[in-house]
């Protein structure tokens, strides 16, 4: 399968004394997350540090979005301040990753806090990092915080993915008056 491949490789590159770096490492990472095998990446992701590879921000979201994908919010943070430790500045992957994890772990109420760590790192909101939230309201049967949003953001940001994410977030708070005052 994909991740013993993976591994496989990973190891005899090891074994030959060739160069391991994090191009390497991320690469195998993502393989590992992409099939749910996070306690590889784990290993993997502290085999990394322990061969003083210094992980990068596509390292720490690859990480995040794995545990997103397990519904594991508080590992997911964890790794988010380890980078931060590190002195790594998140960028909107990063933020777009930790708000997934934040809504697949059902921690609606850090979406707020994450929203506003974003904007204190002065990282501007997205169609993607908007549809996110829209979404993540929706599940947690906020309406009025996700009409808000979307009514607050510029024009510019509100594409089709965003009207879907307004659009199905009416119909799950069964808002359809709103629906229909929103697409008229």
């Amino acid at each position: 399968d994909n991740c013993e491949r993976a591994l496989e490789i990973l190891n005899t590159i090891k074994s030959n004394g060739l160069q391991l770096d994090n191009v390497l490492f991320n690469s195998v990472l993502d393989i590992l997350v992409s099939f749910g095998e996070m306690h590889k990446a784990e290993e993997i992701f502290n085999q990394m540090k322990e061969n003083h590879i210094q992980p990068t921000l596509v390292t720490y979201s690859t990480m995040i979005k794995g545990y997103g994908q397990i519904h594991n919010f508080k590992q997911a943070l964890n790794v988010y301040n380890e980078m931060r430790s590190n002195n790594l500045q998140p960028n909107d992957v990063i933020y777009g990753c930790l708000l997934n994890s934040c809504i697949k772990g059902n921690k609606s109420e850090f979406i707020d806090v994450l929203y506003n760590n974003m904007l204190k790192d002065n990282i501007q909101p997205n169609s993607v990092i908007i549809s996110t939230m829209i979404k993540g309201y929706s599940k947690s049967k906020q309406f009025n915080k996700a009409l808000q949003l979307f009514t607050s953001i510029d024009n510019d940001i509100k594409n089709i993915t965003v009207y879907n994410s307004m659009l199905e977030c009416c119909i799950e708070c069964n808002q359809i008056n709103e629906l229909k005052q929103l697409f008229n």
